[in-house]
């Protein structure tokens, strides 16, 4: 099936044939549980990246429904899960492949000392990165909430303009010891957090008290003796409230992105 319409918001998306996502406009997918059972979806290529913008919503918090599996780790709510599938004793592999445009090197050092105020920041080399495109800026003190995530209104090179000023100090500096056989770097670090393919999970009241947000589950399972395969392949994929706090278990990891039983 070819996806070349929005559609509504959904409560679940059960795929076991195969959609892709045409590559002609910017596409939503809304649903509390998006479970691929030996199907396919697919948004772009790693050969050919999805070129315009792409949102997989997943909605929900602690009450919602979860979709229990047999003889199968857990898919949870809020989850897009990927599983393998067996019809008459073949196995059927499940895919889900997710590819965003390459902006380029996603990070880099800063090449200079940004002060608190500042609104250029010089980075060690050029980048391609998009105005209006989200970055964070690594503390460089003890403190790890100095790390700040801005916008971005212009790029020149190696050259930054954000559409702010930043709030504390980011270092580039360096020091060498007197008979100069080590030399240390302490450089903020400086990545792209934007992309145009993404995984969200959505926002509510107490989302921020919950944490309870998107889990990806990739997921192969052993069934009478069957091995039952997953694949899950991202590339320039951003994941917005992602995770479960709370669930740290092997059997059930609800992490932002999980592989599990997958093999090689």
């Amino acid at each position: 099936m070819i996806l070349d319409v929005q559609p509504p918001v959904l409560k679940r998306l059960f795929i076991y044939g195969a959609i892709e996502v045409e590559d002609t406009e910017d596409r939503i997918i809304e649903a509390e549980i998006v479970l691929i059972q030996g199907g396919r979806l697919e948004v772009g290529t790693a050969e050919t990246p999805f070129t315009h913008k792409f949102d997989l919503i997943l909605a929900g918090d602690h009450l919602t429904k979860d979709q229990p599996m047999f003889d199968a780790p857990n898919c949870g709510a809020k989850s897009l899960c990927i599983y393998g599938y067996n019809a008459k004793d073949v196995p059927i592999s499940a895919y889900l492949d997710m590819h965003g445009v390459d902006n380029g090197t996603p990070w880099v050092k800063l090449a200079s000392t940004a002060e608190a105020g500042d609104t250029t920041l010089t980075l060690s080399e050029d980048v391609t990165w998009p105005a209006g495109g989200e970055i964070v800026v690594s503390s460089t003190s003890w403190e790890y909430k100095e790390t700040e995530r801005m916008t971005i209104a212009s790029v020149a090179g190696s050259v930054v303009t954000l559409t702010e000023g930043l709030k504390f100090k980011h270092m580039s500096a360096s020091s060498s010891l007197s008979d100069n056989s080590f030399t240390f770097n302490q450089q903020a670090e400086v990545g792209l957090l934007t992309r145009n393919v993404r995984i969200i999970g959505k926002e509510y009241a107490d989302q921020e008290k919950d944490m309870f947000g998107a889990r990806v589950l990739v997921a192969a399972f052993n069934k009478f003796g069957t091995i039952l395969p997953s694949y899950g392949r991202f590339s320039n994929v951003e994941f917005v409230r992602a995770g479960q706090e709370g669930w740290p278990d092997n059997y059930d990891p609800r992490y932002s992105l999980a592989f599990m039983h997958a093999g090689d």
